[in-house]
């Protein structure tokens, strides 16, 4: 006869399939809860950074009114017509370039980090900033070109100034990547996955998934980035044209 507290435990104990079914259980809860808490923590990054463009566009703005300009940052070349518009200033010049909103007056106590830029090293993981200068080049490069007939009869193309001039400021967003060329460059900036080569024409929309393709930017006076560039979504026009055909 066994004794009386082993039969107790006996009855007590979990079977092989009630634990797979607790195993099983668990499992379809965290794959529902993970991917929420993922999303919920994404759309907080990227309000805290809407919240640091916001504050450093205004001081931005103060800066002007002191200086009657906004500080500088653009591409060495940014007036050299004999090359192609480069689209992005240098990434090694930010802090430089940017010391200015914080010494010797204090416009901003300090540079906000780009919470998304995990590629760069500090303290170039900042929030990137455009000078209007250099914010004409992108638009430039990704306007509609024009073209004409040179002295040779030969058909050539010049790059479209579209007259947009704003400040803007960039944030890599969830990809975790500007989107500059095929190379990944310029200026320093590190190589980038193919699918993610001259995103940087994407805005950043958690309608197309929270964790999806593209920049977050905050243009002068809050305009819209493509109305104000006069630039489309690159790759944009190939899917129209299959979508016509």
């Amino acid at each position: 006869m066994k004794p009386e507290c082993l039969e107790n435990r006996k009855g007590s104990a979990f079977t092989l399939i009630e634990l797979l079914i607790v195993v099983a259980i668990i499992s379809i809860l965290s794959s529902i809860a993970v991917p929420n808490f993922l999303e919920a923590q994404t759309r907080a990054k990227v309000s805290r950074v809407k919240a640091d463009m916001a504050s450093m566009g205004t001081a931005l703005e103060v800066y002007a009114i002191d200086h009657n300009n906004y500080p500088y940052r653009r591409n060495p070349d940014w007036n050299n017509e004999n090359i192609a518009p480069i689209i992005a200033p240098p990434l090694s010049t930010k802090m430089n370039d940017l010391k200015v909103l914080t010494t010797p007056i204090p416009y901003i106590t300090r540079i906000p980090n780009d919470i998304f830029d995990i590629h760069v090293p500090p303290p170039l993981n900042t929030i990137n900033y455009f000078d209007p200068e250099q914010t004409s080049l992108l638009s430039k490069r990704f306007a509609e070109r024009e073209f004409y007939v040179d002295e040779d009869g030969n058909q050539q193309y010049k790059y479209k100034d579209t007259g947009a001039r704003y400040w803007m400021l960039l944030s890599v967003g969830p990809d975790g990547f500007i989107g500059v060329q095929d190379n990944g460059q310029p200026g320093g900036y590190p190589p980038q996955p193919p699918l993610l080569y001259l995103t940087i024409t994407w805005v950043y929309d958690p309608t197309e998934g929270t964790i999806s393709m593209g920049n977050i930017y905050r243009l002068q006076g809050n305009a819209d980035f493509y109305q104000a560039l006069d630039i489309t979504k690159f790759g944009q026009e190939e899917d129209d044209e299959q979508g016509e055909d």
